[in-house]
Parts: C-alpha cells; sequence; structure tokens
C-alpha cells in the first residue's frame, strides 16, 4: 500500500448535525436505544410464549407487533440516525491508492480493512440538506440546501457512506478525489447553499456559505 497521503481531514470541535455536541455523548444514546430495543424485544419474546387464554391472544398479539414496530423505530434511530452523526465524526485520511471509511465491527469480525482502494470506486455522489454546525451551545449556524455528506459508490454497487461532514469537508474531499484520482462526482445541486447565523437559538442574520467562511467562526481538533 501507498503511505503517500493526499488528505487528512481536519474535525470540527463539535459534531456536526449532531444531536449532542460531543461523539461521546452521541454513542452513550446509541447504546441507550440499542438496549432498549433488545428489552423490548426480550418481553414481547416472553409474551409470545407465555400461557394465554383465548380471550388474552388477540389483544396479546396487537401489544407483541406494536412493541415491535417500536423496536424497529428504535434500531433505525440508532443505526441510522446517530450512525451518521458518528461516522462523520471520524477522520477521513486519503491516500495515494486508498480512502478511510467509518469502522464497522462486522468487517474485523471478516477479515475487511476500514479502507476502500481508489480502483474500486465508481462514482461519488454529494447529499444534500441541512444541517448544523456549532460553534458553542445554542450557538452556531444551521445550514441549508447545502452539501452535507458524501456517499462512495462502488463499481459493483456498494453505498458506503462517510457521515454528515460540514459543507467546507465536504468541498474539500471531493476536490481532493476528483482532481487526484478523476472520480466521477455526482451533485444533485449547485453552490454551497446558505447559512443562517443564531446565537442563543436566535436568529441573528441569514448569509451565503462565503459570508459565513469569512466570519471564521468555528473552531477545528487538529
Amino acid at each position: 500500500m501507498n503511505e503517500t497521503m493526499l488528505y487528512r481531514e481536519k474535525l470540527p470541535r463539535y459534531v456536526f448535525k449532531g444531536t449532542q455536541l460531543q461523539r461521546k455523548a452521541i454513542k452513550i444514546v446509541q447504546w441507550w436505544y440499542r438496549l432498549g430495543a433488545v428489552a423490548i424485544f426480550i418481553g414481547t419474546v416472553y409474551l409470545a410464549v407465555s400461557p394465554k387464554t383465548e380471550y388474552d391472544l388477540a389483544p396479546v398479539w396487537v401489544g407483541i407487533i406494536a412493541a415491535w414496530i417500536g423496536c424497529l423505530l428504535l434500531l433505525y434511530r440508532s443505526e441510522r440516525t446517530y450512525q451518521a452523526q458518528l461516522d462523520g465524526s471520524v477522520r477521513t485520511i486519503i491516500f495515494e491508492d486508498r480512502i478511510s471509511i467509518p469502522p464497522r465491527s462486522y468487517r474485523k469480525l471478516i477479515g475487511e480493512p476500514d479502507h476502500l482502494f481508489k480502483d474500486k470506486i465508481g462514482h461519488v455522489k454529494i447529499i444534500r440538506g441541512w444541517g448544523n454546525q456549532y460553534v458553542a451551545k445554542k450557538n452556531g449556524v444551521l445550514w441549508e440546501d447545502s452539501p452535507i455528506a458524501i456517499q462512495i459508490i462502488t463499481k459493483s454497487g456498494k453505498k458506503i457512506s462517510l457521515g454528515y461532514k460540514p459543507p467546507s469537508t465536504v468541498k474539500e474531499i471531493v476536490k481532493v478525489l476528483n482532481e487526484h484520482w478523476s472520480v466521477r462526482v455526482v451533485d444533485p445541486g449547485t453552490g454551497m447553499g446558505r447559512g443562517t447565523r443564531y446565537i442563543d437559538d436566535k436568529v441573528v442574520g441569514e448569509y451565503s456559505y462565503e459570508e459565513i467562511m469569512k466570519m471564521n467562526l468555528f473552531e477545528w481538533q487538529e
């Protein structure tokens, strides 16, 4: 493997588009959701195998089905919403021949690496939407119609997300992939969107991407 580094992401101090400011706090909430889903599932299994009369059979099964739906919603929240926030707070590193991707436990079990070689990449897709980039609690910028995530699509059709990233980071990563690897970029929109500046949850103004970045509001990890 070629160890020449083309790009090393500078992470924001606070998790971008995070329901909590810090990665550790999001991880704790994620595990509470997982434990809640497991507890519900175990409880419904007990109800399913416990003795029942013909009179309480239907209500019990209605309750079990409703609980299973709730269990699925908890898992969706845990493994999609919170995981995307956590993935985005993992540093992306691009080497001459590969790019790092968010780690997964199942890859370790089957011996797959947490990186993707450039010859496996078909194209990348920019995901647009909204996301809070924090300066402090209740203080930051709400980006709208902005590039907030990158999805890598392999030549075999597999989709790999790098998680939620600030617009400036998405711009940097895409530029490196396009200029150094000639990777095709699919972007459903144009421009960098707009940012609404707020302090103590009160809106103080709406600005372009360039105007926001000139304010030098954000802190970054080394």
